[in-house]
């Protein structure tokens, strides 16, 4: 109460959005820090469920229809927007290199003109990076740049889950 009354006196409003920002490195921290790869993907699938998807799968490692180091870690559709995500993640501490997009795009060559179960009819696709470190490296930006890869790092995806709440996070696990 005294610091809402201070900050009335000296018209400077709550900011409460810069207050949960404030959070965003805690965040980041706890999901390097407590999580492993796999809980990770799973973090992220169900940060896409809750953020609208209509559909979401995190497809085996080893799949009888993988030919090489091809690789999607979670698939989300959603069916209103009539739009399929296939995001890579990685869970990293400091930087993650270009083998990101370099999977997404071995995805990206061999499904490209082919209609498979990855596919949607009618669907727009977006390829996607996510990574719980604190950047890209430039080769790895650059490679994305090129490729139409969305890339989100470890402070943006923790802004990410301030925006969709955290009610039933534990559900992730």
């Amino acid at each position: 109460v005294l610091d809402a009354y201070e900050r009335y006196q000296h018209n400077r409003p709550l900011d409460f959005r810069k207050e949960l920002d404030d959070l965003i490195p805690s965040i980041q921290k706890r999901i390097i820090e407590k999580l492993d790869d796999v809980k990770f993907e799973r973090l992220v699938q169900w940060y896409l469920e809750k953020a609208g998807a209509t559909y979401t799968e995190i497809p085996p490692k080893n799949g009888s229809n993988k030919q090489g180091y091809e690789d999607v870690d979670v698939i989300a559709s959603f069916d209103q927007l009539k739009m399929v995500i296939y995001v890579q993640v990685k869970h990293h501490r400091g930087s993650t290199d270009d083998w990101a997009t370099q999977q997404i795009r071995l995805l990206q060559a061999i499904h490209e003109g082919e209609n498979t179960e990855l596919e949607h009819d009618n669907y727009n696709k977006s390829d996607c990076g996510i990574t719980s470190a604190d950047c890209f490296t430039e080769k790895c930006i650059d490679d994305a740049r090129k490729q139409n890869i969305q890339l989100i790092d470890g402070k943006t995806f923790a802004s990410m889950l301030l925006d969709v709440g955290f009610d039933g996070v534990n559900k992730a696990f």
